[in-house]
C-alpha cells in the first residue's frame, strides 16, 4: 500500500489495512517499526510534526522479487511532498473509497500515468483527475480542492466534466466488461469557499448553456472535515450540485414568502392569542406551499385554500399544541434572518444537513 499511495501515515495506513481493529494505528506503527529497521520503508516529517512513510529501496527490492509491478528500483526515496495536505486529502478519500469496495487508482499511481485515464484536453490543457474510482464498469473522476483556483482553472474542469458526463450511460453497469464508461466526479475540498467557487462556475457555465444542467445531478461536493493536526474525521459529507442549487432556490423562495408574511417583523409566539397563532402557522404552511392533500389527511378535514386552514385552525383550538406550535414558528422564523446564497457557511450548513 505504501507503494501503491507513494507515502501513508500509520493513522492511514492502520484506517486502510486494519478497518475493523479499534487498535489498527498501534499495528500499523509496530509494522512501520520492524519495516524501518529493515529499511524497506523511510519515514519523512510532516509540517504538522506527524511522519509519513515512503517506500525504501530495500523494499522496493522485495517487491519487485514478489513480481508487483511497476516498482521503481529506487523505491520513492525521492518523492517530494511539496503539496502535504493536498497528498493528505487525497489519500484519505482514496482510503475512503477502497473501503467502500470500490477500485480504486492513487494520486500517487495517477501522476505515473498508472490509471485508465483518456487523454483530456480543455482549453489548451491536458487534464487528469487526483484519484479515480470504479465500482463495476463505471467510474468516478475525483479533484481535490485544496488551493485557490482562478475562474479559467475551474472553467477547465467544467469542461473536463462536460467532456466525461457526455456519453454518461444510466445503464452502463449492466453493460459489457469492455464498457467502462465516467458516471460521475466529485470535487472535495476541507474549505467551503473552495466548493462554492466550483459550485459557482457550474452555475455560471450552465446561464451561458455551456454546460447541461440534467448533468449536475453526476457532478458532487464533498466538505472533508480534518482536525489542525491533519486528522480526517469520517468520511467527507457530500451533495449533488443539482440538489444543492434546488435547495438554495427553494428556500430562497420559502425565505421571500417568510418576510412577506411577515413583513420582516419578529413575532414572539408565546404572546399571541390563539387566533393570531393559527394565522402565523397558516401563512408559515402556506409560505412552504405545503400539500394541502397531507394537510387534509392530517387534519381529518377537507382543507382546499390557505385560507380555509385558516378558519379551520381558528375555529379548532384543539387541533394546535400551543407549546409545540410555538416551537415550530420560532424555529422557521430563523430562515428570514438566515444568510440563504451561494456562500461557504450557507453551504457547509446544506451539506451537513443532507
Amino acid at each position: 500500500m505504501i507503494a501503491r499511495f507513494g507515502g501513508l501515515t500509520t493513522r492511514q495506513l492502520g484506517r486502510l489495512l486494519w478497518p475493523d481493529c479499534s487498535g489498527g494505528m498501534r499495528m500499523a506503527q509496530r509494522t512501520c517499526a520492524r519495516l524501518l529497521q529493515r529499511r524497506s520503508i523511510i519515514r519523512r516529517g510532516l509540517p504538522n510534526g506527524g511522519a509519513v512513510y515512503v517506500l525504501g529501496q530495500r523494499g522496493a527490492a522485495h517487491l519487485r522479487q514478489l513480481g508487483v509491478p511497476n516498482i521503481s528500483a529506487r523505491g520513492h526515496r525521492d518523492l517530494s511532498f511539496d503539496k502535504p495536505v493536498h497528498r493528505l486529502i487525497c489519500n484519505e478519500v482514496a482510503i475512503d473509497y477502497i473501503l467502500k469496495g470500490f477500485d480504486v487508482w492513487t494520486e500517487f499511481e495517477v501522476k505515473r500515468c498508472l490509471a485508465p485515464v483518456p487523454e483530456i484536453v480543455c482549453r489548451g490543457r491536458l487534464k487528469v483527475p487526483d484519484v479515480v474510482a470504479q465500482i463495476g464498469h463505471v467510474q468516478t473522476w475525483i479533484e481535490v480542492e485544496n488551493a485557490f483556483k482562478s475562474k479559467r482553472r475551474l472553467a477547465e474542469l467544467v469542461c473536463v466534466a462536460d467532456t466525461i458526463l457526455e456519453d454518461r450511460d444510466p445503464n452502463v453497469a449492466a453493460a459489457d466488461a469492455q464498457n467502462v464508461a465516467w458516471g460521475a466526479m466529485e470535487f472535495v475540498a476541507a474549505d467551503p469557499k473552495r466548493l462554492v467557487a466550483v459550485v459557482r462556475a457550474f452555475d455560471d457555465a450552465v446561464d451561458a448553456h455551456e454546460f447541461q444542467y440534467e448533468k449536475l445531478r453526476y457532478v458532487s461536493v464533498s466538505l472533508a472535515r480534518i482536525s489542525p493536526g491533519y486528522v480526517w474525521k469520517d468520511p467527507p459529507a457530500s451533495i449533488s450540485i443539482d440538489k444543492f442549487l434546488y435547495t438554495l432556490h427553494t428556500q430562497l423562495t420559502y425565505q421571500r414568502k417568510l418576510r412577506y408574511f411577515f413583513d420582516n417583523s419578529p413575532v414572539d409566539p408565546s404572546s399571541l392569542t390563539h387566533e393570531e397563532l393559527a394565522d402565523c402557522m397558516a401563512s408559515i404552511l402556506e409560505a412552504k406551499a405545503y400539500d394541502l392533500d397531507a394537510l387534509s389527511e392530517s387534519l381529518q378535514a377537507q382543507i382546499q385554500s390557505y385560507d380555509q386552514l385558516r378558519k379551520f385552525l381558528r375555529d379548532n383550538p384543539r387541533r394546535l399544541n400551543r407549546d409545540i406550535v410555538a416551537r415550530f414558528i420560532r424555529e422557521e422564523q430563523k430562515v428570514m434572518s438566515a444568510n440563504i446564497g451561494l456562500n461557504a457557511d450557507y453551504l457547509s450548513r446544506i451539506i451537513n444537513d443532507w
